[in-house]
């Protein structure tokens, strides 16, 4: 984490700095003591925030103690890869309302945004619908939504996705059986990949969300 804040300060002017995010490891929110002794040790070497996988109320408990520490902390709901179980969240009315009673969660904890993976893409679309109360929103793999970020990792932004994959940016180049002889460093860097990019969006915890008006 030093070496990725040293080379964003060194790369980035200040003003178009990419936003340093640090996922707690697995195995660190087994109890709030951890979580906080690891956001500490992030928040040491200058990450700007911490994300926590929900996958229960324990890590609910972790996200309030991170935050009341005055660290901002966001809540990854849906699919969290540390907890396993590959599936998309919120297709079922019952699923949705889980969804939606895990953000009010997330907000009253203290927690700054939210991170959706695996979501069904009407979740997604009302959880970013700007609200006073409301919480910044990124999703992975959860569609399209208006008002809400977009998660892309290098990856998806070189590798052809899967037939009947949606939602992909228009630069990738090779298939996924190229990946051992072509997905270097330096196709990685290619223009095209890097104008795919999502540009560094600064989240600012204090400011609620604003209704747009109408076009």
């Amino acid at each position: 984490m030093a070496e990725v804040r040293k080379a964003l300060d060194a790369e980035f002017p200040a003003d178009s700095r990419p936003f340093l995010l640090a996922d707690l490891p697995d195995g660190t929110t087994g109890t709030t003591a951890a979580a906080r002794a690891a956001a500490d040790r992030f928040t040491a070497v200058a990450a700007d925030a911490v994300k926590i996988e929900v996958a229960g109320e324990r890590e609910f408990d972790c996200v309030e103690a991170v935050a009341a520490t005055g660290t901002p902390t966001l809540a990854h709901l849906g699919y969290t890869p540390q907890s396993g179980g590959l599936a998309r969240h919120g297709d079922a009315l019952d699923s949705a309302l889980t969804l939606f009673a895990q953000a009010r969660r997330a907000r009253d904890a203290g927690g700054c945004g939210l991170i959706v993976e695996m979501v069904s893409e009407a979740v997604n679309q009302t959880l970013s619908r700007p609200h006073p109360e409301g919480l910044p929103l990124y999703s992975v793999f959860s569609g399209r939504a208006r008002w809400g970020g977009q998660s892309l990792n290098l990856w998806d932004a070189v590798v052809r996705p899967v037939p009947g994959g949606r939602y992909f940016p228009p630069t990738p180049v090779i298939d996924a059986a190229e990946v051992p002889e072509r997905y270097t460093p330096e196709l990685i860097a290619d223009p095209r990949a890097r104008a795919a990019a999502p540009q560094p969006r600064r989240l600012v915890p204090a400011l609620p969300a604003q209704r747009p008006d109408p076009p």
